[in-house]
């Protein structure tokens, strides 16, 4: 389902302190287990994804960053959610 990946993926970021490591973990499995490990998912799904938490701005923000991050990581930057 992916979490290997997101592990790979929060490992190969060494210099993250433990706290956005376990935060990012958070988001990006939160995304895994409601999404999937989709390397054809939208822009637009990604936005009705975090828009259908009721998050504050900032851990929105936290999120998006977490999942785009990996997203970048595991499919490359001109993945059409990026």
């Amino acid at each position: 389902m992916g979490y290997d990946e997101a592990e790979e993926y929060l490992a190969s970021n060494g210099s993250w302190a433990r706290e956005t490591r376990d935060h990012y973990r958070r988001a990006i499995n939160l995304f895994l287990t409601e999404i999937g490990d989709r390397k054809e998912i939208k822009a637009s799904e990604f936005g009705q994804w975090l828009d259908s938490h009721s998050l504050g701005s900032s851990m929105k923000w936290l999120n998006f960053n977490a999942v785009k991050g990996y997203i970048r990581w595991r499919w490359g930057v001109r993945h059409p959610a990026l």
